[in-house]
């Protein structure tokens, strides 16, 4: 448990130089290889393993960053949407502050679907987003709402669990 809370740290550390996003974009991958997927979450075991930006890119190249890795035996693929068109093929949808406004829309659409909802939306675990990543001065910190990932099949390990701030919203 501390081996990974040291691994985060350190990897974080090593690119604050980077910019912001670049370091939320190894918090989403380290977020990914600690969720308990599904064998149905993917099609085949090789499948692609994919990650949705929803709204403006705050990202830009900085999420390039990911493309290559892989979650399980599976290889990241990113790609930006402005719409819900489908979900069914993502793992993860990184739901930019943009979409702020469409929030109860995109929760009613996702409802009691097996996709890992992240965004850095102020407040976004409490109003029933899986995974938050909060600026706390230089440093970034995970606020998971798990009884919201649970509604929605998503399995954390507790590895990740001890390490983020827990919320619980109905």
């Amino acid at each position: 448990m501390k081996r990974i809370y040291v691994l985060i740290l350190f990897i974080s550390s090593l690119l604050f130089g980077s910019s912001e996003y670049k370091v939320k974009a190894v918090y989403v991958y380290n977020i990914a290889k600690f969720v308990q997927w599904q064998n149905d979450s993917f099609k085949t075991k090789n499948c692609n393993f994919n990650i949705a930006i929803l709204g403006h890119d705050d990202f830009g190249n900085d999420i390039d960053i990911l493309e290559g890795k892989k979650v399980l035996t599976h290889p990241i693929v990113v790609t930006k949407i402005k719409r819900l068109d489908n979900i069914e093929k993502f793992q993860i949808i990184y739901i930019s502050k943009s979409e702020m406004g469409k929030l109860s829309y995109i929760k009613k659409k996702l409802d009691k679907k097996r996709v890992l909802l992240i965004s850095d939306m102020k407040d976004f675990a409490l109003k029933g987003g899986h995974v938050e990543i909060q600026n706390v001065g230089k440093k970034l910190k995970m606020v998971i709402n798990n009884h919201s990932a649970l509604r929605n099949d998503i399995h954390f390990s507790s590895k990740i669990l001890k390490l983020a701030t827990i919320v619980e919203t109905e």
